[in-house]
C-alpha cells in the first residue's frame, strides 16, 4: 500500500542549532502515528515543518512525500503549501488560531461538508453538521453559539467536527485531547477511529498516552532531538526500553502518592471565598448555579466537573474579571462587589491567573524578555528571581528572545506560571495548568507548586480535569457541573471532601 505521508530525514534548526534531526516515518491510509515527549522537544515544530508553518526564526530540512505524488523539499515551505493545502488538515494545538470568531459554529462545520455528498443543499449540510457536534457532546445551543462563548475544550471538539468534514487524506492533529475530561476524550478518540476507518491517515501530537493506546497507533518517542522509540503504543508503553520512556510512563500522575492534608487543616478566614455563586451567558438560561467554595492560605482545592460545565467562567467570578447573577465573592472578608475600588486593586495584586490558553497572556508581538522585564516596574527585583525560577520550571533561557508564537505551547505555559509567580501572589488560580506538559514536566511543575504552598503559604485553585493529579495535589475537590450543582466527588451537592477520602471511595 502506497502510504499517505512519508517523511525522511527531518530537522529543525534555530539560532542555536538543531532542535530535531533524523526524523524520519511513513503513515499508511487507515493509520494512526503518535508522537509524544518531553515538552519542547520539538513535536509540535515537527508537525508545522511539514506544514510549511515553521515560527519566524527556524528552519526544515528533509523530504516528504504526499500519496503517491512528487517529493517536497522541506527547506522550500511555499513549495509545500501549494500541495498540502489540498492533501493535509491540520487540527492546531489552539482551536482560536482555526475557528472564525464572528461565525456560528454551525455554519463552519456546514460550510465544511463537501458540496453533494449529502442531499437536500445547504438544509442537509446543516443536518450533518448538527450530527457531527452531537456525536461529539455539542449540542444545539453550542451549534448556535460564536467560538468566544465557548470552552476550550467545546472549541476543540467543534474544530475535530470540521476535520471529520473535510476529505483530506492526512490529518494532523496537535494535541486534540488537551483539556478534555476522560468521557470527552473517549469521543475524541472514536471520532478519530472513524476517520481512520475511512482510510484517513493520521499524524497526532499528544501528552496524553491512553490516546495513542486507544487508537491502536504506532508511538514515536522523542528526546534529545530524535527519536528513541518506535512501535506500537501499547507494546512500548507497556514494556518502555529506553530511559526516557520508562521515566515519561512512571511519571503518570495516576502513580503519583495521594496529596497529604494540611496539618493543621485550614482555620480562621478564607483568603478568597465565593458564597452561592451563578452565572448565565443569557436570561433564563443557567450555566451553574449555587456555588460556593472557599480558599485558605497554605492550601490547594481542586476544581473538576466535564468540559464545559462553567468551571473557566468560574475562575473569572471568582477574579472579579466577569459579575456574578448570584452570590458574592468575598477577599478577605470584604465583598468584592460593594468594595471600594482599592479593594478591587488589592485583588488584582493579590490573586494571579493561570488561563487555559497560556498564548493569551503574552502580547503576540513582543520578546518575551520584554515582556518579563516589565514586571520591575511593579514588584521587586523580579529579573533577579528570574533564572533560578527558569531552571526550577526547566524553561531554557534563550527562549525570552522569541515571541510568544515562536515556542511550545508547554513552554508557554511554564512561562506563564514564571510570570504569576514573580509577582509573589497570595492566590494563584491555575485553569489546566499541566494540560500541555509531558508527565515528567508535570510532576516537577507541581513539586514547585507543593513546595510555594507549604513554605509560602500560597493559596492555589487547581482546574483540571485529570482525577488523578487532583488526588495527587489537592486536599480538597469541588465538582461543578450538571447547571446547579457543586459537590466534592462523590459526596452529597455542597460538600467538599478530603480527596484521601475520595481516593477511598474510589
Amino acid at each position: 500500500m502506497t502510504p499517505a505521508l512519508t517523511v525522511a530525514g527531518l530537522a529543525v534548526y534555530g539560532a542555536n542549532g538543531a532542535i530535531v534531526a533524523g526524523v524520519g516515518f511513513g503513515v499508511a491510509p487507515g493509520e494512526a502515528v503518535c508522537l509524544v515527549g518531553e515538552t519542547g522537544a520539538g513535536k509540535s515544530l515537527i508537525a508545522q515543518a511539514l506544514l510549511g508553518l515553521l515560527p519566524p526564526g527556524l528552519r526544515a530540512e528533509g523530504g516528504m512525500v504526499l500519496g503517491g505524488g512528487v517529493p517536497l523539499d522541506l527547506a522550500r515551505p511555499a513549495a509545500i503549501a501549494a500541495h498540502w493545502a489540498r492533501g493535509v488538515f491540520l487540527l492546531p494545538q489552539e482551536p482560536a488560531e482555526a475557528l472564525d470568531p464572528t461565525a456560528r459554529l454551525l455554519g463552519q462545520v456546514a460550510d465544511a461538508v463537501p458540496v453533494g455528498v449529502v442531499p437536500g443543499g445547504m438544509a442537509g449540510r446543516a443536518g450533518q453538521a448538527l450530527r457531527r457536534l452531537a456525536g461529539l457532546g455539542l449540542d444545539g445551543a453550542a451549534a448556535r453559539a460564536v467560538p468566544a462563548a465557548l470552552s476550550g475544550g467545546m472549541a476543540q471538539r467543534a474544530l475535530l467536527a470540521i476535520a471529520m468534514e473535510v476529505p483530506a487524506p492526512v490529518l494532523v492533529a496537535d494535541e486534540p485531547t488537551k483539556g478534555l475530561d476522560e468521557a470527552r476524550r473517549d469521543e475524541v478518540a472514536a471520532a478519530l477511529r472513524e476517520m481512520l476507518a475511512a482510510g484517513r491517515a493520521l499524524l497526532v501530537v499528544t501528552h496524553d498516552l491512553a490516546l495513542p493506546v486507544l487508537l491502536g497507533a504506532r508511538l514515536l518517542v522523542l528526546h534529545g532531538g530524535g527519536v528513541v522509540e518506535d512501535g506500537l503504543a501499547a507494546a512500548v508503553l507497556g514494556s518502555p526500553r529506553h530511559a526516557w520512556t520508562r521515566r515519561l510512563v512512571a511519571a503518570q500522575p495516576s502513580r503519583w502518592p495521594v496529596a497529604r492534608l494540611p496539618a493543621p487543616a485550614p482555620v480562621g478566614r478564607p483568603v478568597l471565598e465565593g458564597r452561592g455563586l451563578g452565572f448565565g451567558w443569557r436570561v433564563g438560561a443557567r450555566l451553574f448555579g449555587g456555588v460556593s467554595l472557599a480558599l485558605h492560605a497554605g492550601e490547594v482545592v481542586g476544581l473538576a466537573g466535564p468540559s464545559g460545565a462553567g468551571k473557566s467562567t468560574l475562575c473569572d467570578l471568582l477574579l472579579g474579571l466577569r459579575r456574578p447573577v448570584e452570590g458574592q465573592v468575598l477577599w478577605q472578608g470584604r465583598d468584592l462587589a460593594a468594595g471600594p475600588r482599592g479593594l478591587r486593586r488589592a485583588v488584582q495584586r493579590g490573586v494571579q491567573k493561570l488561563f487555559q490558553d497560556p498564548g493569551s497572556a503574552f502580547p503576540p508581538h513582543r520578546r518575551l524578555g520584554a515582556v518579563f522585564a516589565d514586571l520591575d516596574a511593579v514588584t521587586d527585583a523580579p529579573m533577579r528571581r528570574l533564572p533560578v525560577l527558569l531552571e526550577r520550571l526547566g524553561v531554557r533561557p534563550d527562549v525570552l528572545a522569541r515571541r510568544v508564537g515562536e515556542i511550545s505551547g508547554g513552554e508557554a505555559q511554564r512561562l506563564a506560571l514564571a510570570r504569576a509567580l514573580l509577582l509573589r501572589p497570595l492566590v494563584l488560580v491555575a485553569d489546566e495548568p499541566t494540560s500541555r506538559l509531558d508527565a515528567v514536566t508535570q510532576a516537577e511543575l507541581c513539586a514547585l507548586l507543593r513546595e510555594l504552598v507549604l513554605r509560602d503559604g500560597l493559596a492555589v485553585l487547581l482546574v483540571s480535569h485529570d482525577r488523578a493529579l487532583l488526588r495527587a495535589m489537592a486536599a480538597r475537590t469541588v465538582h461543578i457541573g450538571g447547571g446547579t450543582t457543586v459537590a466534592g466527588e462523590g459526596v452529597p451537592s455542597g460538600q467538599c471532601v478530603p480527596v484521601r477520602e475520595l481516593a477511598s471511595r474510589a
